[in-house]
């Protein structure tokens, strides 16, 4: 399996996500919730 190539901003994508102390973050049943209910909605039918 190829390995996809890095973002060409990826460092700085990464530090980004990092300062909202979400990655690796415990789960959350409420925005699971959410992203199901989303996903839902915009599934084709």
């Amino acid at each position: 399996m190829l390995r996809p190539k890095d973002h060409i901003n990826e460092k700085e994508r990464l530090a980004s996500l990092a300062s909202y102390s979400i990655l690796d973050s415990l789960p959350e049943e409420d925005y699971d919730n959410l992203t199901a209910i989303a996903a839902e909605i915009c599934a084709p039918h």
